[in-house]
């Protein structure tokens, strides 16, 4: 499975590698369109590589529109990834795109930092005023939660079990 970022919109991938049958985990999608951060957007420090791309994305009316039907087409089993500002957006972006032609499954990425919200276990764990449980609760197909790095490794197994994710949704056709 490429996890969500690294294969850009797919189509970066395709000239070296056949993406039939591939998982691929989309760049995380918003409601409005993203330019991401400035340049630089990786450093090298004496701990390693840091970087913050800023959910650089086409937007929820785009996406559906050129990259999921790419991607399809291109016979590679979708995973869109969804990053919203409020509790609203994650549920609507949940509605919208679960129910979009090839999607096999939602990554709710409540791992980029927010304003406000705790970068803990707690994130993702409470079922009612939470991301994660919003954009759950509106999804149509199996979804998961990418959660920031101080949860709890137990929280991030427990999550891709509960959405269906220790199961193979079916290919797209």
């Amino acid at each position: 499975m490429v996890a969500s970022g690294c294969g850009g919109t797919g189509r970066e991938l395709a000239a070296y590698a056949d993406l039939v049958g591939l998982d691929f985990v989309t760049r995380s999608i918003t409601l409005d369109p993203r330019p991401g951060g400035s340049s630089p957007r990786v450093v090298e420090t004496p701990s390693g590589p840091v970087n913050a791309i800023g959910l650089q994305n086409p937007g929820l009316e785009h996406f559906p529109a050129t990259e999921l039907p790419w991607l399809v087409r291109a016979g590679v089993r979708v995973f869109v990834s969804i990053a919203g500002s409020t509790m609203g957006e994650y549920a609507d972006l949940a509605r919208r795109l679960s129910r979009a032609p090839g999607v096999a499954g939602l990554e709710i990425n409540v791992g980029a930092p927010r304003p406000g919200w705790a970068r803990t276990c707690s994130t993702c764990a409470s079922p009612t005023t939470r991301p994660a449980s919003w954009g759950r609760s509106a999804a149509s197909s199996p979804a998961t939660c990418r959660c920031s790095r101080s949860c709890d490794p137990t929280c991030r197994a427990s999550w891709r079990v509960r959405a269906g994710w220790s199961t193979r949704a079916p290919r797209p056709s």
